[in-house]
């Protein structure tokens, strides 16, 4: 009588009612890492085994206050190359917040900056997705800019070659 005692426990809580088995995660992309050359390389694919995007990275030391104005010298995880081959279903961003775990794990403290442009296409500029993954510049022109085409939906002129970007750092 013990032991049908137990299994109808573990078929159902204290209030009588029946436990529904927990849903496990299952992730929608797979990523892959491969280090060539001191740069992480990242692969990013669908489930089907289709490519999604890439990223290319490494952490670097950095000795000038271009991405980070408070800092003169810090460590950052700098996002050399960032490729999305499917636009719209998070590959991007997915690749951003990789690159934050991944600044925490080399010891950049969370920094993690870009040199937005596109070399495949001058005129799809990506300072725009950068901007609403929460990057900044110390050029307020540049962002007074990119904040405009947001606020008014509409593309970024092509005004400028690159930026150069960071993420802010959230304080907890």
């Amino acid at each position: 009588m013990n032991t049908s005692l137990e299994s109808y426990k573990r078929l159902f809580n204290k209030n009588y009612i029946m436990e529904t088995p927990r849903k496990v995660k299952i992730p929608k992309m797979i990523v892959t890492k491969q280090k060539i050359n001191g740069f992480s390389n990242y692969k990013m694919f669908d489930l089907k085994g289709s490519l999604l995007g890439t990223m290319s990275a490494i952490a670097e030391r950095v000795d000038q206050p271009d991405y980070y104005p408070a800092n003169s010298s810090y460590y950052s995880f700098y996002i050399k190359n960032l490729e999305a081959l499917k636009r719209n279903m998070g590959v991007g961003k997915s690749f951003i917040k990789i690159a934050q775990k991944e600044s925490y794990n080399n010891c950049c403290d969370g920094k993690v900056h870009v040199i937005a442009r596109n070399l495949k296409d001058i005129k799809d500029k990506p300072d725009i997705f950068y901007r609403k993954c929460g990057f900044t510049s110390s050029n307020q022109y540049h962002i007074e800019k990119i904040d405009e085409c947001i606020r008014e939906n509409k593309p970024l002129e092509n005004l400028w070659q690159q930026t150069l970007m960071y993420l802010q750092i959230k304080k907890n």
